[in-house]
Formats: C-alpha cells, sequence, structure tokens
C-alpha cells in the first residue's frame, strides 16, 4: 500500500512540475510575435538546434549533422541537455554550444544560468529540435526560441513547431538525420 501511494504522489508531483513548466511556457511565448517563414539549408542564414547529448554516441552524430549544416554556411547555436549531474567529458566547449545538465535547471525543469540568456536574445531562421527522448528541459528551449521556422522530429507538442518530422524509427538517429537533411535541402524546392 505504501508504495503505491507513494508512487501515486510522485505521477501528481511529476504532473504539477509539467503544469508549472507548461504555464512559464505560456507566459513567456504571450509577449513574444512568431512568424512563420519557410528557410530550407540554401535560404536559412542561421540556425538553433537543440538535441539530447546524453550518450556520446548520439553526442557524436549530431556534432556531425551541425558540422555539415555549417558547411552550408548556416551560423549554429546549439544547445545540449545531458542527464547527469555534470557536463560529460565529450562534450567539448565551444561559444557557439551551451551544454546543460540537471544541475543547471531547477525543480520545474527551467534552465538556469547565461544560455537561456543568450537563446531569448537571437532571432534564428530555423530551430531544430532533436529532442527524442522528449526532455522538458529542450522542450523549454524549443517553446521560447524565437526561430521563423521550428522543425521537431518526434514532439508531441504540435503547437510549438511549424513542421513535425515523423521517423518510422525514432530511435534510428542516423536515418532520422540523413532523412532530416533530404527534407531540409528540398523544402519549398520544385522536385
Amino acid at each position: 500500500m505504501f508504495t503505491f501511494t507513494f508512487y501515486t504522489q510522485l505521477k501528481m508531483l511529476e504532473k504539477l512540475k509539467e503544469f508549472l513548466l507548461n504555464r512559464s511556457i505560456k507566459k513567456l511565448r504571450a509577449g513574444q510575435k512568431f512568424e512563420t517563414k519557410f528557410h530550407n539549408l540554401d535560404s536559412a542564414k542561421n540556425a538553433l538546434i537543440v538535441f539530447d547529448a546524453s550518450t556520446e554516441t548520439d553526442y557524436k552524430k549530431i556534432t556531425s549533422f551541425i558540422r555539415y549544416i555549417q558547411e552550408k554556411g548556416i551560423k549554429i547555436r546549439a544547445v545540449a541537455y545531458s542527464d547527469t549531474k555534470m557536463v560529460p567529458h565529450y562534450c567539448m566547449q565551444s561559444m557557439n554550444y551551451d551544454f546543460i545538465c540537471k544541475s543547471d535547471i531547477n525543480f520545474f525543469y527551467k534552465p538556469k544560468g547565461v544560455s537561456i540568456t543568450n537563446v531569448l536574445s537571437e532571432k534564428f531562421d530555423i530551430l531544430i529540435d532533436l529532442n527524442i527522448n522528449n526532455h522538458k528541459t529542450l522542450k523549454f528551449y524549443s517553446a521560447i526560441a524565437n526561430a521563423e521556422l521550428k522543425i521537431s522530429v518526434s514532439s508531441e507538442e504540435i503547437e510549438l513547431f511549424d513542421l513535425i518530422f515523423q521517423p518510422k524509427d525514432k530511435k534510428d538517429l542516423n536515418n532520422i538525420l540523413k532523412d532530416l537533411i533530404h527534407y531540409m535541402e528540398n523544402l519549398g524546392k520544385k522536385l
């Protein structure tokens, strides 16, 4: 009986935390004006990429994806989240990368510090949400970012994005990134 009650209380607490996070997002978004404009890899000048860096394998795949986009002449700002207490050893610090770990977020999943200020102060042509594990902190960044085109790969938050890319296999990051590049290169082009 005790474990059931404790488990129920934990679930209620999680729901409360998520409710308060969503309310905070709505307040921040209420003051912002979002205009949708479609960009592809030829027209975009800058992009914000949010992603889960909890595993070294995924981190390497996504940084390779970021390098490919940078080679197209697009300036990148990246926000990487790791579900650890400290930033993992494989995450290389850079001026264009903000790394967030559990110690950088508050009880309600909201990020603390300068990384949130950096995102709020910039306007982006494209936001690419690679939050395949649906971390609430990354959701916060995607929700408040001022981007003309917001793309997600598996979000349940339909109202936050302009395009939601639903891959067949949500865990095969290589194919997700390959398909995403294909669609972003051809977005708005006549085939």
